[in-house]
């Protein structure tokens, strides 16, 4: 079998392949050219079959994902920040997928953080709970305490789950590039390049060195706020597999019960976790690319603490630049500034109509419009621009769809905490901020040297390459080739007018000379007229006119451009 010769991982294949087609996704089989790998049995339900066409594509697809394991499960939750590539229907769907799977045996914990820490697990911990706090597909995490009496969360990769993942990332490149080949979504979406995306998150996502990376740069950030507490790392406790952090004993957000019993205040919580966010995004450029009520806690007095920092979004100083400009339109109800905004983030496709994309523009404009600030929703306004990115074919940067991402599971967080409370309300003094910082004297001055310096180096090189081009054009060997992509066609179209124009004035030539021969004899009779009459030049001279004119009439013919 050519296909058995022609993948690396002939097996698990396979098994991706029939899963599609146990779930009705045939036609998509069909286009990848991998129909000879579906189980005879499942030939005759590769197309949506009574049992499937009572679930919607969206939910068929989940459940695929489901089936196929941690890697798909992972893709699916990547998938479900892309509302410019997916619709609405499907990232609803892909949103549901939760990463929670049984946990592995005590014994298969043990082995690991033993393997890696390289020591006996009673000697690394004074006491370690072999029943887990929460698992999920690649890790599950145990509460621990040191020999020094701090209590630890320790989260152990689950073994095995590198391989699998590897051999998921590979299939999962193959059927990029044969979507990239064969289908026609190719020509809208570059497939690969989303697949090399998804691999990176998910790699970094499973190097717990890079987690505990990300809770140093959060903790330092945060240093001099007290009002969010981040978890210290124990990089002694730490390794690519296992990650050791503080225990945090306050009250998860989803945890309303706890909250009441604290008797913590509501809105004090619903501030400072937007607080937080939004000095993540504007201040900081990194932020939390999960806030979900599960991921934070509360503590004495207020304070937020956030947990598991696998996955976190970066954001640069002209991309921030970007999303504040399009923030800042939506405040504005400035319909130019908005789509300013959205050309300058995302890569525009052919089949872009910018006319209809500025009517949808100006259409939100309007529905904003009377709203007072405080009723603006941030995260609902960047959805739509997300919709219209998918609707228009824009492809949006993955940082500003995982950041719009969050920012609704955040806003999601703050109205049940505070209904009341808006985040553009929160937002203004930051944006205030930034507009000082950008317009500072300081900033200014580093901007105008950063230009000194770039055309400087220019002006400095400038007279060595006007001497080159010079010395070129003495020893001859300068040439200048101008080329415009119709040219030849408006050529051609030229030559033709020019030798029609050419056969006019040649036909009407040749007429005034024969009428001017007819008139002449007419009047002067054989034997008068004038001395030429009597002279053979002019015979000759009419012979050789009708020679050049016949040449001519024959050469245009033949040249085709008539």
């Amino acid at each position: 079998m050519l296909l058995k010769k022609r993948y690396k991982h002939f097996g698990r294949f396979k098994e991706v392949v029939n899963t599609l087609a146990r779930h009705g996704f045939g036609f998509i089989i069909d286009q990848l050219g991998l129909s000879e790998l579906v189980l005879p049995s499942l030939r005759g339900r590769k197309k949506v079959t009574d049992k499937t066409e009572k679930i919607s594509l969206a939910k068929r697809l989940r459940l695929v994902l489901e089936e196929l394991g941690p890697t798909a499960v992972k893709l699916g939750q990547v998938l479900s920040t892309r509302a410019d590539l997916l619709p609405k229907d499907i990232i609803a769907e892909l949103a549901k997928l939760q990463d929670d799977v049984p946990p592995f045996p005590f014994e298969q914990v043990k082995e690991q953080v033993e393997k890696e820490l390289g020591q006996p697990l009673e000697y690394l911990f004074a006491r370690f709970e072999p029943k887990p706090l929460a698992a999920a597909s690649i890790g599950q995490v145990h509460y621990a305490r040191l020999s020094s009496g701090m209590e630890v969360v320790v989260k152990v990769q689950r073994p095995g789950v590198e391989e699998v993942i590897r051999t998921d990332l590979d299939i999962l490149r193959d059927v990029a590039r044969l979507a990239q080949k064969h289908t026609s979504w190719g020509e809208l979406y570059n497939f690969v390049e989303i697949a090399e995306e998804f691999a990176r998150t998910i790699k970094e996502e499973m190097d717990y060195y890079a987690e505990g990376r990300n809770a140093e740069i959060f903790r330092e950030n945060f240093a001099n706020d007290h009002t969010v507490h981040i978890p210290s790392v124990y990089w002694n406790y730490t390794t690519a597999r296992i990650l050791t952090l503080e225990y945090i004993s306050g009250c998860k957000l989803n945890n309303a019960e706890c909250l009441e019993k604290k008797h913590y205040s509501r809105h004090t919580i619903a501030v400072n976790v937007a607080n937080a966010f939004l000095r993540m995004v504007l201040m900081h450029g990194f932020f939390h690319a999960d806030p979900h009520p599960g991921n934070i806690a509360v503590l004495p007095d207020e304070v937020i603490a956030f947990m598991d920092f696998g996955m976190v979004g970066r954001i640069s100083e002209e991309r921030k630049e970007e999303f504040i400009n399009l923030a800042l339109g939506l405040i504005g109800r400035n319909s130019s500034k908005i789509i300013n905004a959205i050309l300058k983030m995302g890569v525009l496709s052919e089949e872009t109509d910018l006319n209809s994309l500025r009517l949808e523009v100006e259409r939100m404009r309007e529905r904003y419009y009377n709203l007072p600030f405080s009723k603006i929703s941030l995260g609902a306004a960047v959805q739509e621009i997300l919709d219209l990115a998918y609707k228009y074919r824009i492809r949006i940067p993955s940082e500003f769809t995982l950041l719009a991402k969050a920012l609704l599971t955040l806003e999601g967080v703050v109205q049940e905490l505070d209904p009341e409370l808006s985040i553009m309300v929160l937002a203004e003094p930051f944006g205030r901020e930034l507009f000082r910082k950008k317009y500072s004297p300081g900033n200014i001055g580093k901007h105008l040297s950063e230009v000194v310096e770039d055309y400087g180096e220019i002006a400095l090189a400038l007279p060595k390459r006007i001497d080159h081009i010079l010395s070129k054009l003495e020893e001859g060997k300068l040439s200048l080739k101008l080329e415009h992509q119709n040219i030849e066609k408006a050529l051609n179209r030229a030559d033709r007018i020019s030798n029609k124009l050419t056969f006019a004035i040649v036909l009407l030539s040749f007429s005034i000379v024969m009428s001017g021969l007819i008139i002449g004899y007419a009047i002067e009779g054989d034997t008068g007229g004038f001395f030429l009459w009597r002279l053979p030049i002019l015979e000759v001279g009419f012979g050789a006119a009708s020679m050049m004119f016949l040449w001519l009439i024959l050469a245009i013919l033949r040249s085709g451009r008539f």
